[in-house]
């Protein structure tokens, strides 16, 4: 597991009790992520696809955060839901940040079904 992931489950899980607080945090990581991806793909900060960056963050965030609102006032329920769909989310961010990074002018966002596939398949992953 990377550092981001693992950083990323703890901090959703800290702040399970204040519903969508952990939005605010995530956001950011997630863009440090794709720009470190993009580093280490040789690419300046001007040549990465940000727009399509942005949708897939946000996307990701929504999707994430219906989850997280159906299950806040459950304790003990929350954290978990929060920690494992952090980890989703972030897995799924650097695989397909990755991909665009490897043809940044022809990136695109992944559509809302490929992203829900892709977040269920990763919070299944994380379940285990």
């Amino acid at each position: 597991m990377r550092v981001t992931e693992v950083g990323a489950a703890v901090v959703a899980a800290a702040l399970s009790p204040i519903p969508l607080a952990d939005e605010v945090i995530l956001l950011p990581t997630l863009v440090g992520l794709a720009a470190l991806l993009g580093r280490e793909r040789g690419l300046t900060m001007a040549a990465l696809p940000w727009r399509a960056f942005g949708k897939v963050a946000l996307a990701g965030l929504a999707a994430r955060a219906a989850l997280n609102l159906a299950v806040s006032y459950v304790p003990g329920v929350a954290a978990v839901a929060n920690a494992a769909s952090a980890l989703a989310l972030t897995r799924a961010y650097a695989r397909w940040a990755d991909a665009a990074c490897s043809d940044p002018k022809h990136a695109r966002p992944p559509t809302f079904h490929e992203l829900i596939a892709d977040l269920r398949r990763n919070g299944t992953a994380a379940a285990r």
